[in-house]
């Protein structure tokens, strides 16, 4: 066994940080230092803009998934050990959702940390005894557990304020936290809790600073200003609405040597002009007096200024909202309120912000990680090598087009996901369509007997046994309408013939409903050549499918879905990937048997119809 030489093993240095008493003392501005600083931050979090963004942060957290993935063992290890693995961090999971409050709660809780730059919470434990009753024969919501297995969990990761904290408890040698004093109401008892029966929560703990770094510390000075501008903005309001109180007196009222009556009356009118308002209670009794030659001695009037202000408060206060924004990586939530940006702006500083956010959310994983799990897992006696870890999800669902872009990429390079367990998962939970079962089947998809067509157009249902079963009322094509004189030659050559050809129609024939059209194969064999092409150009319709979606359809068309779970999945009518796969089966002529004029005679129906509306895409383009 190596053995670690004693000069290795001591603390030589500290971190640095200034403290004295139990409190942090590093921030060169008074008005958030200790206490002071919760107040202001809890202010600055009621601001419009800064309220705006810790929302935003919070329901995007809320809707991130997160995961207990269980210890890797490696290859080598057994199967016991790898199903121990998995039952560990099923029962951290078990445990996760066994709190009071739930962890959605709990969650919101943590994310204090992001306007006050820590957050601390003591972990309660119980044991799991199924439905415990108070003395009141009631359950007891805190104590009770969904499991009666016997075994230690949480009960709660209680919180504790941050304007509850009397100070820190740290190793002056070190300068490591050993835990929090509280100063509580009602009782405003010191109490002492441990770092180890808490869970402590830091954004940038520089210099191990126990305090972190709140990311209203950056909007401080944009948020102050703006503050006062808005104050002194209401106030020209009201001004100009109201006018300026002004009034006319004597000189000798204001006159040093004045008597004590005219000094009175001196400080009572101004008094008057300076706390004068426009409200329901406003009114002014006012002396009228004239001297020997009849000019008024007193007067009062509200003046008016006329013309714009030398400066624009709006733009001033625009420019302060954006740096708010700005020190959150938020300042997208801004763009269109100026009538300027573009939606890859938009993108990119989206993508900037998700990621920013999820950096956060790795930083609350390691502190669970590191401080909640291992101690759950020594308290009920399991080994460490089965400790689980605790992961998060995407913070934002990945573009569809780019993604369905870049699979059909790939399929045309040779690759086959066809057979990729894994990436076919992926795909469908990005997607939102249902996922795979053990078995490796779809899971919730359509009933048997789901009405589709085959690559070539051709009528079938689903059957029972996956086998393609014509159904019992057939379809058959009123063939179009024939072109005038001189059309078809004019067709054969590309021209107007196709412009005078209107699209055929679908009908149901009575003759024909007793007798179940042949499968496809036989279909070919009795009738003459030319027939089924003719059937196909008949049937091609035109639907108005959005060019994003028309996409997607082709993407999951070459990953190897079929086309009733693309229906439900998308939510488009069954027409729309019919056409989509018309549309494939044309552009890849080895899957076809047409000979150039039947081909030509394809693109003419196609471009001889006439849809409802005008299609807002072109899938030879957008495919």
């Amino acid at each position: 066994m190596p053995e670690l030489p004693q000069s290795q093993q001591g603390v030589l240095g500290v971190t640095g940080l200034p403290m004295w008493g139990g409190l942090v003392q590093n921030e060169y501005l008074r008005e958030l230092e200790g206490d002071r600083a919760v107040h202001v931050f809890r202010e600055m979090s009621e601001d419009p803009i800064i309220g705006g963004i810790l929302l935003a942060i919070e329901l995007l957290v809320r809707r991130v998934t997160f995961p207990v993935v269980p210890a890797n063992l490696g290859d080598s290890a057994s199967e016991a050990d790898k199903q121990k693995a998995l039952d560990t961090a099923e029962f951290v999971d078990q445990c996760l959702g066994d709190m009071r409050p739930d962890w959605g709660t709990t969650l919101s809780q943590i994310l204090s940390m992001i306007p006050y730059g820590w957050s601390y919470f003591e972990t309660v434990y119980k044991v799991r005894e199924g439905q415990v009753l108070d003395s009141r024969g009631i359950p007891d919501p805190f104590i009770s557990s969904k499991y009666d297995d016997g075994r230690i969990g949480w009960r709660t990761w209680a919180v504790r304020g941050q304007e509850t904290r009397d100070r820190w408890e740290y190793d002056p040698g070190t300068g490591d936290t050993l835990g929090m004093w509280q100063l509580a109401p009602p009782e405003y008892k010191q109490v002492y809790i441990p770092i180890q029966k808490a869970l402590h929560f830091r954004l940038r703990a520089v210099e191990g600073n126990p305090e972190g770094y709140s990311l209203l510390r950056h909007a401080y000075r944009p948020w102050y200003f703006r503050k006062n501008i808005e104050k002194v903005e209401g106030i020209g309001i009201e001004r100009d609405l109201a006018g300026l109180p002004t009034a006319w007196l004597p000189p000798e009222y204001m006159a040093d040597d004045a008597d004590d009556g005219k000094k009175a009356l001196y400080a009572m009118v101004k008094k008057i002009v300076t706390q004068i308002r426009r409200d329901e209670s406003e009114g002014l009794v006012f002396p009228l007096a004239h001297d020997d030659k009849g000019h008024q001695l007193f007067d009062f009037k509200l003046m008016t200024s006329g013309g714009a202000r030398q400066f624009d408060t709006n733009k001033i206060i625009m420019r302060y909202d954006q740096r708010i924004a700005m020190s959150f990586l938020a300042d997208f939530l801004l763009l269109g309120h100026e009538s300027v940006g573009s939606f890859a702006l938009a993108s990119s500083k989206t993508e900037l912000f998700a990621r920013a956010v999820g950096a956060i959310l790795d930083s609350m994983c390691d502190t669970i990680n590191i401080n909640a799990i291992p101690t759950l897992i020594a308290f009920n006696n399991i080994s460490p090598k089965y400790i689980p870890t605790l992961t998060h999800g995407d913070m934002s669902a990945p573009d569809l087009n780019e993604l369905g872009t870049f699979i059909q990429r790939l399929s045309l390079a040779g690759f086959d996901f066809t057979n990729e367990r894994a990436v076919s998962q992926y795909l469908l939970e990005a997607a939102g369509l249902p996922t795979l079962s053990d078995e490796g089947e779809e899971l919730d998809l359509l009933p048997s007997g789901y009405p589709g067509t085959d690559l070539r157009g051709d009528p079938y249902k689903i059957g029972p046994d996956a086998t393609r079963v014509p159904p019992p009322v057939p379809v058959t094509v009123v063939p179009a309408e024939a072109p005038a004189a001189g059309g078809a030659g004019a067709g054969a050559g590309g021209g107007g013939g196709a412009q005078n050809r209107r699209a055929p129609t679908r009908t149901r024939s009575p003759e024909t409903q007793a007798k179940p059209p042949a499968p496809p194969a036989a279909r070919n064999a009795a009738e003459p050549d030319g027939v089924e092409e003719e059937e196909f150009a008949a049937e091609v319709i035109i639907e108005k499918i959005p060019g994003q979606t028309a996409s997607i359809i082709h993407a999951l068309l070459d990953a190897g879905f079929a086309a009733p779970v693309i229906t439900k999945a998308l939510r488009v009518r069954p027409q729309h990937v019919h056409e989509v796969r018309r549309r494939r089966a044309r552009a890849r002529a080895r899957q076809d048997a047409m000979s150039p004029a039947t081909m030509q005679s394809v693109m003419d129906a196609i471009a001889g119809a006439e849809p409802d509306s005008e299609p807002n895409f072109d899938l030879d383009r957008d495919l």
